[in-house]
């Protein structure tokens, strides 16, 4: 397992320093920040195995949405864990079995170590979040969710499709 970490952050030379303390510099790579295109190449190459996002609310106005990083990973096929925070949950949904508590460490460890100890788990876990994706969060299936949400009629669902 080798684990590459991407972006910048305050955190970041006190992560470089604790992986040299802990002689882990053979399996932590920090990348810095990585542009989309890069990214998107090494998903598209499966240079990543896992997508990890720990996430905690800062207070009730900044939490996480629904991260785009997220969907990238999961159109790859790219299995990923998160925590219950803000809206992941609404793309991570309960039946993927991928998100854990906030600020909860070992939790977030056991997730991932799941995923590369159980073939099985991880190919369902990819293939599960490949088609929550396409079913709940393409712009076809988001306007097509939206249709229902507002109760409308065939007839004016046609209507608003030809408009």
């Amino acid at each position: 397992v080798h684990l590459y970490v991407a972006g910048e952050a305050p955190l970041r030379k006190l992560l470089e320093e604790l992986t040299a303390t802990l002689n882990l510099q053979a399996e932590i790579s920090f990348l810095g920040q990585v542009s989309h295109a890069e990214l998107m190449r090494i998903y598209q190459d499966r240079l990543v195995d896992i997508f990890v996002l720990p996430s905690v609310e800062l207070d009730s106005e900044n939490h996480e949405g629904v991260p785009v990083s997220l969907m990238e990973a999961m159109s790859f096929g790219i299995p990923c864990v998160s925590t219950k925070t803000g809206s992941i949950e609404e793309l991570l949904e309960e039946k993927l079995g991928m998100t854990v508590a906030q600020k909860n460490a070992q939790e977030l460890a056991e997730k991932i170590d799941s995923l590369i100890q159980d073939p099985v788990l991880y190919k369902k876990t990819s293939t599960l979040g490949g088609e929550i994706l396409i079913s709940r969060w393409t712009s076809s299936s988001s306007v097509m969710n939206l249709l229902r949400e507002m109760k409308l009629s065939n007839a004016e669902k046609i209507n608003l499709a030809m408009d």
